[in-house]
């Protein structure tokens, strides 16, 4: 579905393109039912289960129901807006959760990645962070499997000219390359990535990839054809044209199995064109195999702060960078703490939270996000809505990166701590939140529309 963004390009919640937070008359209110802590996600903050919007001629609507539903909840409720919560069946227990309160969320919070445990500083566990590979598959394991995952980027921009076979026999940059083991090799300098046949004895497959940015610097459209080559072979290729003056970013797959390489390989690139180009990067990589290898865990260093709000990811992230945190591996100390298991795959967005230690002053908005693929050195880094101050360094493996999921507006967050003692499961609090400022038919309708509405509650 569509959404608003602020000027740094964060999804902003129905602030930009919607309603203003300023004095405006709105038409709306929500019927809630079921109000939660969002404590540990979201430290001292609460969320209320929307079950219906409701114009101010009591025309009813659930989320998700349709897109232009969703936009009226985001934008008729936008995030820094001051609300007023009436629960219907609360008690004395539970005063503080009605009234003015602000919105600070607008979605369903899902959980991207996290190591911490509980509310001290070294509750955490780096050995935890473990992934499931995209087929499913622990990507640790305990039989032996050779570790060939590995990459080398070009440095600098190579020339070709035109109707030359050129053979990228340099690369600049090698990442992972602790983790290799003796079977296989990236060797930087003649540019040849040797898979052993021996590997394959424990492989059934292994995914290799090459993407590259190829400037046209001729003055007319040509072709382009980049080769991977297997001893010496054609082995899959890329064939495409480029205009006159411009570049274009592409990349493509081979996977060699286990039946296919019997015999020791050695793998390369070639380029060629009918016009004079510059391979402007290029990089050769094994970016997956099956079974993948076992997890080489650091002790920690999981990110790293760089110039600015940028923050960068170690090699062991950015290497499962699209895969899923495998959560089950958390002892019952952190079930007991109460993070929801992980159902989202490790992927950086926009608008994403960050908490470093449990201290909600230390949550910080991802403004802007480069993956591993588009990096230069294959490292995914995001930058920050500011910049981190120097006494969290002792903290960045304690941290909780989750995600306000707008496209599932099911939830209002306020302002406001619930604690867990209060509420009856069996009579779970319900009500409704209205806009501080009505517009004169929805004061006229308030009454009809909470009689009609309270049967359905």
């Amino acid at each position: 579905m569509p959404q608003y963004e602020d000027s740094n390009g964060v999804p902003a919640n129905g602030v930009l393109g919607g309603l203003s937070v300023a004095e405006q008359t709105q038409d709306y209110i929500l019927a809630v039912k079921e109000v939660t802590s969002t404590t540990p996600e979201i430290i001292n903050q609460t969320q209320y289960a929307i079950e219906y919007i409701v114009n101010k001629n009591g025309e009813v609507r659930t989320p998700n129901q349709d897109n232009e539903t969703n936009l009226d909840i985001i934008q008729n409720f936008p995030v820094g807006k001051n609300v007023i919560s009436q629960l219907v069946n609360a008690t004395s227990a539970n005063t503080q959760l009605s009234g003015e309160l602000n919105v600070t969320g607008v979605g369903t919070i899902r959980n991207i990645l996290y190591s911490q445990t509980g509310i001290t500083p070294l509750s955490y566990s780096t050995s935890s962070v473990v992934f499931i590979g995209s087929d499913g598959t622990p990507v640790s394991s305990s039989d032996y499997v050779p570790n060939i995952l590995g990459s080398m980027i070009s440095s600098s921009t190579i020339p070709i000219s035109a109707n030359t076979l050129t053979s990228i026999d340099t690369y600049g940059t090698l990442l992972y390359s602790s983790t290799f083991n003796s079977g296989s090799n990236f060797n930087i300098t003649d540019g040849n990535l040797y898979l052993s046949a021996s590997d394959f004895n424990h492989l059934q497959y292994a995914t290799v990839n090459v993407s590259y940015r190829i400037n046209n610097v001729d003055t007319k459209t040509g072709q382009v054809t980049v080769t991977l080559r297997a001893n010496g072979t054609a082995w899959a290729n890329d064939v495409f044209s480029i205009v006159a003056g411009t570049g274009i970013n592409r990349n493509f797959n081979q996977n060699f199995f286990q039946g296919n390489v019997q015999t020791d390989r050695t793998l390369d690139v070639t380029v060629s064109s009918t016009m004079n180009i510059e391979v402007d990067s290029i990089q050769l990589s094994v970016t997956t195999t099956s079974p993948p290898p076992p997890a080489d865990i650091p002790a920690g260093n999981f990110w790293s702060t760089g110039s600015g709000n940028w923050v960068t990811g170690s090699t062991y992230l950015s290497i499962n960078y699209g895969n899923l945190q495998d959560t089950s591996n958390f002892g019952e100390a952190t079930k007991t703490f109460g993070l929801d298991p992980i159902q989202n795959i490790f992927e950086i967005k926009k608008g994403d939270q960050i908490r470093f230690g449990y201290n909600p002053f230390n949550t910080y908005t991802i403004y802007d996000v480069i993956t591993p693929s588009e990096a230069n050195d294959g490292l995914v880094k995001f930058n920050l809505n500011q910049q981190l101050p120097s006494n969290l360094s002792s903290l960045l493996d304690n941290f909780v990166l989750y995600r306000i999921d707008t496209n599932d507006p099911k939830y209002i967050i306020l302002n406001i701590n619930k604690t867990s003692v209060i509420g009856d499961p069996e009579n779970p609090l319900k009500g409704y939140i209205y806009p501080k400022y009505q517009s004169k038919e929805l004061k006229q309708n308030i009454k009809f529309i909470q009689q009609e509405v309270s049967q359905l509650l």
